[in-house]
């Protein structure tokens, strides 16, 4: 995994994420939703002093769900089904990287191979899965302690999770926060 690099994913989504007024996406748009103004203020105020205004990236989609699910990477296909007019192309759909699919990309033309073959890094580096947490708030999202509930996850990251089929992840993220 040599070309994620973790401080361009960092600028990406702050170039993306600039409307964050405190520069945590958690204190900035779950808490107001979720408490009170006071217990609000009290939550940012806590969360600035135990980050030192340290801001982290954090990946939606966990980084390890894309390594399970994309091991290899993503190749774009087209389902072909027969149809009344004989075979045409169906839907189309990121699956995980199998050299056997990735031979010929979609149309034959070796030219937009890059537009139908997403590497992992790729998958990793993609800004639309991310937001800016405080250092604190990320901790404790990432031991669970916290979480972003699906009616607060960016539209771009539900994108994201829906083009690569992985949307029954922020299903399962949400049933566990109401189950």
């Amino acid at each position: 995994m040599s070309g994620y690099d973790y401080p361009a994913f960092l600028e990406s989504v702050r170039r993306v994420r600039r409307t964050a007024p405190t520069g945590c996406y958690y204190c900035d748009v779950v808490l107001p939703e979720t408490c009170g103004p006071a217990a609000t203020r009290a939550m940012q105020r806590l969360c600035e002093e135990r980050s030192a205004f340290v801001v982290d990236a954090h990946h939606v989609i966990p980084k390890q769900v894309l390594k399970r699910e994309f091991p290899e990477g993503a190749v774009h296909v087209r389902e072909a089904v027969h149809g009344v007019a004989g075979l045409v192309l169906g839907e189309s759909r990121w699956l995980p990287y199998d050299a056997r699919l990735a031979l010929v990309p979609p149309g034959g033309d070796p030219a937009t191979w890059k537009e139908h073959v997403r590497t992992l890094d790729d998958l990793l580096m993609d800004e639309r899965n991310g937001v800016l947490l405080r250092r604190y708030c990320h901790d404790q999202i990432e031991a669970r302690n916290r979480s972003i509930p699906l009616l607060h996850v960016p539209e771009s990251v539900i994108d994201f999770a829906n083009e690569l089929g992985l949307g029954w992840y922020l299903d399962k993220m949400d049933d566990r926060r109401t189950g």
